[in-house]
């Protein structure tokens, strides 16, 4: 490929939809080292939900658009809102807010994509059901 098609296309990923996004994904090969992840690798999911949040930030609270960057905690951009004056990340305020084994969020959202139901999916993916992915083994 062309170094200039390729300039042309990353500077076109901001501007797409998400689904256009979601198509850009698929096919694009999986990473070299993708077969054995590291613990400290994230899920593309999250990788994803932290850009687009990043391009748009909102407030979670008030949904403002005065924010700033606030430093960074466990490797995540934190957020500052002017006009309620809460802190938060790109995660706040959904259901991935309180997640602890992000590194396995995709592998259980593919299990569930299938027609495997939650109980067997959380097996297979070794989190806890009961914990909302909170913990590796069963809630203690």
């Amino acid at each position: 490929m062309q170094s200039q098609q390729f300039e042309d296309i990353l500077r076109s990923v901001p501007l797409m939809s998400p689904e256009q996004v979601g198509v850009l994904h698929k096919t694009l090969p999986p990473a070299a080292n993708s077969a054995k992840p590291d613990a400290h690798d994230e899920s593309r999911l999250l990788e994803r939900l932290k850009f687009y949040f990043d391009q748009h930030p909102l407030c979670v609270r008030c949904r403002s658009t005065h924010i700033n960057r606030w430093g960074t905690k466990d490797g995540h951009q934190r957020y500052y809102c002017k006009d309620c004056g809460k802190t938060f990340n790109a995660m706040s305020g959904t259901p991935l807010s309180h997640l602890r084994v992000r590194e396995k969020l995709d592998q259980y959202v593919e299990c569930m994509n299938g027609e495997t139901t939650l109980r067997p999916a959380a097996r297979q993916c070794g989190v806890s059901r009961e914990c909302n992915l909170n913990c590796v083994n069963a809630c203690r």
